[in-house]
């Protein structure tokens, strides 16, 4: 058994129980380096690369430990809940006696998000409407790491409150990694539930804005819009941000993106007020799909390129959509596709069957419809033959277009517009 001991923040902090735990134990391993501990992280960690890593060693060498001597006393800062190598540990495996919480005791009353600091470090969103508490704050390195990860959601300039060795002060979040000396610091941000007043903002906030545009006192353009009404704004957002990044204008691919989705949220609550589906669906559905069809990531499968993995996603996406023929996959392509984007479609899929169409071949008949002057089939055949030669056709006759557009351009500058006939 492994029997967590949280040793608070100073000196005193033990408690009557936790000094027992330590006497009783048959190997004692901390945190951080402690006279009394027969090993300490460090020792087992080098190997380490991220704070994952991190507490995963440790959660294992505990285990190994507890097999090897049976009662293992763990050594952790604070109140012994918070510490990160738990989560690789099951609830069987070991046991708790509390310490002096790294806050002075103290727990603030609104509705608490509490963790360690190596876990906050990698944490990929914060709900920044509720109040936060971050343990084990015990170096500069994750100090820097974990103010580099909170300043993504929160305001650089945002008054935080630090505690170490049971003294607080109130300093601006950009400080947080300019301390001299950490010992076992305490990180608490207060929640901002009113989104009016914060300067960065999270998903939860987007939430929230979209609920209240289109709450009954909302914006009354907002509430009245349909997923119909609103079908055009979803293409257009795509097509600008495609655009963006197409000019490498990442400045303004950042805006565009942010458009994208807000088109899905705003689709999403219009869903939910139907009745039809969730922002929780429609994220549930997708994180299901991704990890579904990357059996050579989450399954037993393994992929040596791209290739192969693209080789994998199909099939899974196969399976999963019960495809047993090109029929079954041709029949699933959306109505609304451009029909350059459909030509590639079918051309790629058919030689995925097994059709083996060749570029020559579509060359041959491409002539053969010039002659017949059959304007579908020229275009499609056009499609298919840039599709076979590894080219995307829209992106291909935009450049195209561009370069005419821009001789027009410079033929009507200098009076010569009658010439464009001979760039076409």
């Amino acid at each position: 058994m492994i029997t967590v001991v949280g040793l608070g923040t100073e000196r005193g902090d033990l408690t009557q129980k936790g000094k027992a735990a330590i006497k009783k134990a048959k190997y004692v391993f901390s945190r951080a380096k402690d006279r009394r501990a027969a090993a300490c992280a460090k020792d087992v960690c080098l190997a380490a690369t991220t704070y994952e890593e991190v507490n995963a060693s440790i959660a294992e060498f505990l285990r190994d430990k507890a097999k090897e001597f049976g009662d293992v006393a763990y050594l952790v800062y604070g109140n012994g809940f918070t510490d990160g190598a738990l989560g690789f540990l099951t609830d069987g495996e070991y046991t708790v006696i509390p310490g002096v919480s790294e806050y002075g005791g103290k727990r603030p009353s609104f509705a608490l998000c509490e963790m360690s600091a190596y876990e906050a470090a990698e944490r990929k969103v914060f709900d920044t409407t509720r109040d936060l508490m971050i343990y084990q704050i015990d170096g500069a390195s994750i100090a820097a790491d974990l103010k580099l990860n909170l300043i993504e959601w929160y305001d650089p300039e945002r008054q935080v409150v630090f505690t170490d060795k049971g003294k607080s002060e109130t300093i601006p979040l950009y400080a947080l990694d300019m301390r001299k000396k950490y010992y076992c610091g305490a990180l608490f941000i207060a929640g901002e539930p009113d989104f009016l007043a914060k300067k960065r903002f999270d998903l939860v906030d987007l939430l929230n804005v979209l609920d209240r545009l289109m709450a009954p006192d909302g914006c009354p353009w907002d509430r009245v819009q349909t997923h119909e009404s609103i079908r055009t704004s979803l293409l257009e957002e795509a097509y600008e941000a495609v655009d963006a990044i197409d000019k490498k204008d990442f400045e303004n691919l950042e805006e565009e993106i942010g458009d994208v989705l807000m088109q899905v949220v705003f689709h999403c609550n219009l869903a939910r007020k139907e009745g039809e589906f969730t922002f929780g669906d429609v994220i549930t559905h997708l994180c299901d799909k991704l990890i579904t069809r990357h059996t050579h990531v989450f399954g037993s499968n393994k992929a040596s390129d791209a290739e192969g993995a693209l080789d994998f996603w199909e099939k899974a996406k196969a399976k999963e959509k019960h495809y047993d023929s090109l029929c079954g996959q041709l029949s699933r392509l959306p109505d609304s596709f451009p029909s350059t984007f459909l030509a590639q479609k079918i051309a790629k899929k058919a030689n995925k069957a097994g059709a083996n169409i060749t570029a020559e071949e579509v060359k041959k008949k491409l002539k053969e419809a010039l002659s017949s002057d059959d304007l579908g089939a020229i275009l499609a055949l056009a499609d298919i033959y840039c599709a076979l030669m590894g080219a995307d056709c829209e992106v291909e006759a935009n450049k195209k277009l561009k370069e005419i557009e821009n001789k027009a351009i410079r033929l009507d500058e200098n009076g010569n517009l009658a010439a464009l006939k001979d760039e076409l």
